[in-house]
């Protein structure tokens, strides 16, 4: 329980507290005005209304009274203004992502796999499943004379077909007359199939170093060996490694050179030096 003060309003004598009831103790209820109401002049709302009808009407009348030179510039500044405007909110537009379409979806049961069928598996067999390999070696076959068995005819007439293709000799390589460089190279003993760019480098002191290591290599090392020259690497010069490859017929080596020219290395085709003479 609060105290209440019982109040009355009068437009002579103003506010005034009047007497309690209950020994001045009372309930407040829902709403009850606690103070006097506002008092609001009549006639106030008038004035506002025709200062703000005298304000615009004054601004009109002063805006007809300008001249158009005075008044271009202000139609110019508030055309700049819209466009402006306009412009940002075209781009502010265009700048938002379009929306993305929803696809359908489709809800497709997932497919199950096909049972495999059953199938039934052995037990894998021990160690004592293998038969043991024999270590000696296998005795030849010796025919009815207790000599040993001779080859079938099929055998011998492969391994005289394999002779005679290893014996055969390498087909001449050709030249073009008019190639210079690669009848250089083939007087020397190298092969004229070699590249242009790297015979046109070689000096006339590599053709005579390629023709000493050619001839001292046929002469001196064997089959089995290689022959370097110069022996010391220059910059300068080229330097040719002779080695030999099997293939070559009867009284004939057959030989390849590899040139070593400004660091990088050129292997030439096979050669061969035989009684009548080089044939690659």
């Amino acid at each position: 329980m609060s105290p209440r003060f019982l109040s009355s309003y009068s437009s002579d004598d103003g506010f005034a507290f009047a007497s309690s009831t209950q020994d001045g103790l009372d309930e407040f209820f829902t709403g009850e005005r606690v103070c006097p109401p506002h008092l609001v002049p009549r006639g106030s709302s008038w004035r506002r209304s025709w200062l703000v009808i005298l304000t615009l009407g004054g601004a009109g009348w002063g805006w007809m009274q300008l001249s158009e030179t005075m008044k271009a510039p202000i139609h110019e500044a508030v055309g700049s203004a819209l466009s402006t405007l306009a412009a940002q909110l075209t781009r502010a537009h265009a700048s938002q992502p379009a929306p993305v379409p929803e696809m359908a979806q489709t809800q497709t049961s997932p497919q199950m796999p096909a049972p495999l069928d059953g199938q039934e598996i052995a037990p894998a067999p021990g160690a004592q499943a293998g038969t043991q390999i024999s270590q000696e070696p296998a005795a030849a076959t010796v025919g009815e004379g207790g000599d040993a068995a001779a080859p079938s005819s099929e055998e011998a007439a492969g391994d005289d077909e394999s002779k005679t293709a290893v014996a055969e000799r390498l087909p001449p390589p050709t030249v073009d007359p008019a190639d210079r460089d690669a009848a250089r190279a083939l007087a020397v003993g190298l092969h004229p199939d070699l590249s242009r760019v790297l015979l046109k480098r070689l000096t006339a002191a590599d053709y005579a170093n390629a023709r000493k290591a050619i001839t001292s290599a046929l002469a001196e090392t064997p089959d089995d060996g290689t022959y370097i020259w110069p022996r010391e690497a220059d910059r300068k010069r080229a330097q040719f490694e002779v080695r030999f490859v099997a293939g070559a017929p009867k009284d004939c080596r057959r030989y390849v050179v590899t040139i070593i020219k400004d660091r990088w290395s050129t292997t030439a085709r096979a050669m061969e030096k035989c009684a009548s003479g080089v044939r690659g």
